[in-house]
Protein backbone atom coordinates (compact mmCIF):
# COMPACT_ATOMS: atom_id res chain seq x y z
CA UNK A 1 0.00 0.00 0.00
CA UNK A 2 1.22 3.71 -0.79
CA UNK A 3 1.71 6.76 1.03
CA UNK A 4 0.93 9.67 -0.42
CA UNK A 5 0.98 12.91 -0.62
CA UNK A 6 -0.94 15.08 -3.36
CA UNK A 7 0.45 18.55 -4.10
CA UNK A 8 -0.43 19.05 -0.30
CA UNK A 9 -0.65 22.55 1.25
CA UNK A 10 -1.71 23.63 5.12
CA UNK A 11 -2.01 27.04 6.42
CA UNK A 12 -2.40 27.55 10.34
CA UNK A 13 -5.71 29.99 10.68
CA UNK A 14 -6.19 30.07 6.99
CA UNK A 15 -9.74 32.64 7.43
CA UNK A 16 -8.14 35.03 9.75
CA UNK A 17 -6.21 38.24 9.23
CA UNK A 18 -2.55 36.22 9.43
CA UNK A 19 -2.72 32.94 8.05
CA UNK A 20 0.43 31.11 8.44
CA UNK A 21 1.61 28.81 5.97
CA UNK A 22 3.09 25.70 7.32
CA UNK A 23 4.10 23.31 4.62
CA UNK A 24 3.45 24.12 0.94
CA UNK A 25 3.05 21.80 -2.47
CA UNK A 26 4.10 18.15 -0.64
CA UNK A 27 4.12 16.09 -3.29
CA UNK A 28 5.75 12.28 -2.89
CA UNK A 29 5.17 9.03 -2.59
CA UNK A 30 6.21 5.85 -0.44
CA UNK A 31 5.86 2.49 -0.73
CA UNK A 32 5.18 0.00 2.37
CA UNK A 33 6.85 -1.05 4.54
CA UNK A 34 9.40 1.87 5.08
CA UNK A 35 11.62 3.31 7.26
CA UNK A 36 11.45 6.97 6.50
CA UNK A 37 13.17 10.06 8.48
CA UNK A 38 12.08 13.33 8.56
CA UNK A 39 14.77 15.94 8.83
CA UNK A 40 14.84 19.76 9.08
CA UNK A 41 14.88 22.65 11.31
CA UNK A 42 12.25 23.41 14.06
CA UNK A 43 9.50 25.29 12.31
CA UNK A 44 10.64 23.32 8.78
CA UNK A 45 6.61 21.46 8.85
CA UNK A 46 7.89 18.11 10.02
CA UNK A 47 4.83 17.71 12.65
CA UNK A 48 2.24 19.79 10.67
CA UNK A 49 3.09 17.00 7.58
CA UNK A 50 2.71 13.50 9.97
CA UNK A 51 -0.56 15.16 11.36
CA UNK A 52 -2.22 15.15 7.78
CA UNK A 53 -1.46 11.54 7.76
CA UNK A 54 -4.26 10.42 10.44
CA UNK A 55 -6.39 13.50 10.12
CA UNK A 56 -5.52 14.97 13.19
CA UNK A 57 -4.83 18.25 10.64
CA UNK A 58 -6.70 18.17 6.82
CA UNK A 59 -4.94 20.01 4.10
CA UNK A 60 -5.98 23.19 3.18
CA UNK A 61 -5.55 21.81 -0.43
CA UNK A 62 -3.93 18.31 -2.01
CA UNK A 63 -4.82 15.33 -0.93
CA UNK A 64 -3.19 12.97 1.27
CA UNK A 65 -3.81 8.95 0.24
CA UNK A 66 -2.85 6.22 3.44
CA UNK A 67 -3.41 2.84 2.10
CA UNK A 68 -7.59 2.67 1.20
CA UNK A 69 -7.75 6.18 2.99
CA UNK A 70 -8.28 9.72 1.50
CA UNK A 71 -7.94 12.63 3.91
CA UNK A 72 -8.84 15.93 2.10
CA UNK A 73 -9.94 19.66 3.11
CA UNK A 74 -13.26 18.12 3.24
CA UNK A 75 -15.18 19.54 5.97
CA UNK A 76 -17.23 16.52 6.31
CA UNK A 77 -16.34 13.84 9.39
CA UNK A 78 -14.58 11.37 7.82
CA UNK A 79 -16.37 8.29 8.59
CA UNK A 80 -13.22 5.83 8.66
CA UNK A 81 -11.09 7.97 10.95
CA UNK A 82 -10.99 5.54 13.74
CA UNK A 83 -10.15 2.81 10.91
CA UNK A 84 -7.72 5.61 10.07
CA UNK A 85 -6.28 6.03 13.24
CA UNK A 86 -5.72 2.34 13.81
CA UNK A 87 -4.09 1.69 10.65
CA UNK A 88 -1.81 4.85 11.00
CA UNK A 89 -0.44 5.21 14.41
CA UNK A 90 1.31 8.31 15.72
CA UNK A 91 3.33 8.80 18.99
CA UNK A 92 3.84 12.31 20.05
CA UNK A 93 7.27 13.37 21.18
CA UNK A 94 6.25 13.34 24.89
CA UNK A 95 4.00 10.29 24.88
CA UNK A 96 3.64 9.31 28.38
CA UNK A 97 1.41 12.67 28.69
CA UNK A 98 -1.04 10.44 26.86
CA UNK A 99 -1.44 7.63 30.13
CA UNK A 100 -4.55 7.80 32.19
CA UNK A 101 -5.99 4.46 33.12
CA UNK A 102 -5.25 2.96 36.99
CA UNK A 103 -3.22 0.31 35.48
CA UNK A 104 -0.64 -0.37 33.11
CA UNK A 105 -2.66 -3.28 31.25
CA UNK A 106 -5.89 -1.20 31.19
CA UNK A 107 -3.79 1.62 29.77
CA UNK A 108 -2.51 -0.74 27.01
CA UNK A 109 -5.88 -2.92 26.28
CA UNK A 110 -7.65 0.89 26.30
CA UNK A 111 -7.12 1.05 22.51
CA UNK A 112 -8.12 -2.90 21.00
CA UNK A 113 -11.42 -2.33 23.07
CA UNK A 114 -12.05 0.84 21.42
CA UNK A 115 -11.90 -0.93 18.22
CA UNK A 116 -14.62 -2.95 19.74
CA UNK A 117 -12.43 -6.04 20.46
CA UNK A 118 -13.84 -7.99 23.16
CA UNK A 119 -12.06 -7.98 26.92
CA UNK A 120 -9.74 -11.17 26.72
CA UNK A 121 -8.55 -10.18 22.82
CA UNK A 122 -8.16 -6.75 24.29
CA UNK A 123 -5.89 -7.86 26.65
CA UNK A 124 -3.69 -10.42 25.30
CA UNK A 125 -3.34 -7.52 22.19
CA UNK A 126 -1.64 -5.61 25.41
CA UNK A 127 0.08 -8.38 26.78
CA UNK A 128 1.88 -8.73 23.55
CA UNK A 129 2.58 -5.60 22.96
CA UNK A 130 4.23 -4.87 26.78
CA UNK A 131 6.02 -7.55 26.17
CA UNK A 132 7.40 -6.63 22.63
CA UNK A 133 8.92 -3.02 24.54
CA UNK A 134 10.17 -4.66 27.32
CA UNK A 135 7.71 -3.91 29.87
CA UNK A 136 7.59 -7.35 32.68
CA UNK A 137 4.88 -8.40 33.74
CA UNK A 138 5.28 -8.01 37.49
CA UNK A 139 4.68 -4.09 36.12
CA UNK A 140 1.18 -4.92 33.89
CA UNK A 141 -0.88 -4.17 38.16
CA UNK A 142 1.02 -0.94 38.48
CA UNK A 143 0.26 2.71 37.99
CA UNK A 144 1.74 3.67 35.53
CA UNK A 145 2.48 6.68 36.97
CA UNK A 146 4.63 4.92 39.21
CA UNK A 147 7.32 3.91 36.65
CA UNK A 148 10.15 6.11 35.74
CA UNK A 149 10.12 8.29 31.98
CA UNK A 150 11.59 5.35 29.72
CA UNK A 151 9.16 2.73 31.23
CA UNK A 152 6.28 5.35 31.00
CA UNK A 153 7.47 5.71 26.98
CA UNK A 154 7.79 2.21 26.74
CA UNK A 155 3.89 1.82 28.12
CA UNK A 156 2.49 4.34 25.60
CA UNK A 157 4.19 2.78 22.49
CA UNK A 158 3.06 -0.42 24.11
CA UNK A 159 -0.85 1.23 23.81
CA UNK A 160 -0.47 2.20 20.11
CA UNK A 161 1.32 -1.12 18.92
CA UNK A 162 -1.76 -3.08 20.32
CA UNK A 163 -3.75 -1.61 18.44
CA UNK A 164 -1.77 -3.04 15.29
CA UNK A 165 -1.08 0.00 13.05
CA UNK A 166 0.57 -0.65 9.37
CA UNK A 167 2.25 2.40 9.87
CA UNK A 168 4.13 4.21 12.86
CA UNK A 169 3.96 7.55 13.11
CA UNK A 170 6.93 9.04 15.55
CA UNK A 171 7.79 12.54 16.94
CA UNK A 172 11.05 12.48 18.20
CA UNK A 173 10.64 9.16 20.08
CA UNK A 174 13.25 9.27 21.89
CA UNK A 175 13.01 12.74 23.44
CA UNK A 176 14.55 13.16 26.92
CA UNK A 177 15.74 9.18 26.81
CA UNK A 178 19.39 8.22 28.33
CA UNK A 179 21.14 6.51 25.30
CA UNK A 180 20.77 3.02 26.70
CA UNK A 181 16.81 3.31 26.41
CA UNK A 182 17.16 5.13 23.52
CA UNK A 183 18.98 2.72 21.43
CA UNK A 184 16.77 0.21 22.66
CA UNK A 185 13.06 2.05 21.33
CA UNK A 186 15.17 2.70 18.19
CA UNK A 187 16.03 -1.23 17.77
CA UNK A 188 12.18 -1.92 18.54
CA UNK A 189 11.24 -0.17 15.84
CA UNK A 190 14.07 -1.55 13.36
CA UNK A 191 12.68 -4.98 14.50
CA UNK A 192 8.93 -3.65 13.75
CA UNK A 193 10.25 -2.31 10.26
CA UNK A 194 11.89 -5.63 9.35
CA UNK A 195 8.89 -7.32 10.34
CA UNK A 196 6.34 -5.65 7.55
CA UNK A 197 5.56 -2.29 10.32
CA UNK A 198 6.23 1.44 7.92
CA UNK A 199 7.92 4.11 10.19
CA UNK A 200 7.80 7.32 10.05
CA UNK A 201 10.43 9.04 12.12
CA UNK A 202 10.97 12.49 13.01
CA UNK A 203 13.96 13.13 14.48
CA UNK A 204 17.04 15.87 15.20
CA UNK A 205 19.66 12.64 15.68
CA UNK A 206 21.42 12.69 12.28
CA UNK A 207 23.09 9.66 13.53
CA UNK A 208 19.89 7.62 14.05
CA UNK A 209 18.59 8.44 10.70
CA UNK A 210 22.02 7.25 9.59
CA UNK A 211 21.87 3.71 11.19
CA UNK A 212 18.09 3.28 10.67
CA UNK A 213 16.35 4.65 7.79
CA UNK A 214 15.84 3.45 4.24
CA UNK A 215 15.20 6.88 3.03
CA UNK A 216 15.25 10.54 4.15
CA UNK A 217 12.44 13.50 3.70
CA UNK A 218 13.99 16.89 3.95
CA UNK A 219 12.02 19.76 5.02
CA UNK A 220 12.88 23.82 5.27
CA UNK A 221 10.55 26.40 5.61
CA UNK A 222 7.25 24.05 5.08
CA UNK A 223 9.14 22.63 1.22
CA UNK A 224 9.79 19.47 0.59
CA UNK A 225 13.95 19.86 -0.61
CA UNK A 226 13.62 16.24 -1.58
CA UNK A 227 13.82 12.47 -0.95
CA UNK A 228 17.20 10.76 -0.14
CA UNK A 229 18.96 7.79 1.11
CA UNK A 230 20.74 8.68 3.89
CA UNK A 231 24.27 8.34 2.41
CA UNK A 232 23.20 10.28 -0.28
CA UNK A 233 22.19 13.18 1.31
CA UNK A 234 24.50 13.31 4.31
CA UNK A 235 27.26 13.92 1.64
CA UNK A 236 25.65 17.18 -0.04
CA UNK A 237 27.02 20.10 1.82
CA UNK A 238 24.97 22.36 -0.27
CA UNK A 239 21.68 20.91 0.41
CA UNK A 240 22.34 20.62 4.57
CA UNK A 241 23.41 23.90 4.10
CA UNK A 242 20.03 25.06 3.00
CA UNK A 243 18.20 23.04 4.96
CA UNK A 244 20.40 23.93 7.98
CA UNK A 245 21.20 20.67 8.78
CA UNK A 246 24.59 19.02 10.28
CA UNK A 247 25.44 16.09 8.91
CA UNK A 248 26.00 12.97 10.86
CA UNK A 249 29.49 12.89 13.27
CA UNK A 250 30.46 9.76 11.45
CA UNK A 251 30.15 11.08 7.92
CA UNK A 252 32.34 14.02 8.81
CA UNK A 253 34.57 11.67 10.64
CA UNK A 254 34.63 9.72 7.09
CA UNK A 255 35.08 13.26 5.21
CA UNK A 256 38.13 14.36 7.37
CA UNK A 257 40.00 10.51 7.02
CA UNK A 258 39.23 10.89 3.24
CA UNK A 259 40.81 14.56 3.16
CA UNK A 260 44.20 12.69 4.57
CA UNK A 261 44.34 9.88 2.12
CA UNK A 262 42.77 7.75 3.69
CA UNK A 263 40.14 5.61 1.13
CA UNK A 264 37.00 4.56 2.54
CA UNK A 265 33.64 2.54 0.89
CA UNK A 266 31.01 5.35 2.31
CA UNK A 267 28.25 3.04 0.84
CA UNK A 268 29.39 0.31 3.94
CA UNK A 269 29.61 2.77 6.58
CA UNK A 270 26.31 3.95 8.71
CA UNK A 271 27.52 3.34 12.47
CA UNK A 272 30.14 2.76 14.61
CA UNK A 273 30.41 -0.93 13.83
CA UNK A 274 30.30 -0.46 10.09
CA UNK A 275 32.83 2.00 10.14
CA UNK A 276 35.29 0.06 12.37
CA UNK A 277 34.60 -3.11 9.78
CA UNK A 278 35.83 -0.61 7.07
CA UNK A 279 38.99 0.40 8.74
CA UNK A 280 39.79 -3.02 9.39
CA UNK A 281 39.20 -4.24 5.75
CA UNK A 282 41.23 -1.27 4.99
CA UNK A 283 44.26 -2.23 6.88
CA UNK A 284 44.01 -5.63 6.08
CA UNK A 285 44.28 -4.55 2.22
CA UNK A 286 47.50 -2.37 3.13
CA UNK A 287 48.75 -5.33 4.41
Amino acid sequence: MPLMFDHVYYTYDASSPLPSKAIEDIHFTLNEPFFCGIIGQTGSGKSTLVQQINALLRPTQGKVIVGEFVVDSSKKKMKEIKSLRKYAGLVFQFAEYQLFEETVLKDVSFGPKNFKENEEVAVEKAKKALKKVGIPEEYFSKSPFELSGGEKRRVAIAGLLAMEPQILILDEPTAGLDPKGAQEILALFYDLYQNGTSILLITHDMNVVLKYCTSVMVLHQGKLLGMYSPLDVFYQKELLSEAEIDAPDLICLVEQMEKKGFSLNRQNIRDIESFVAEIKKMKGEVK
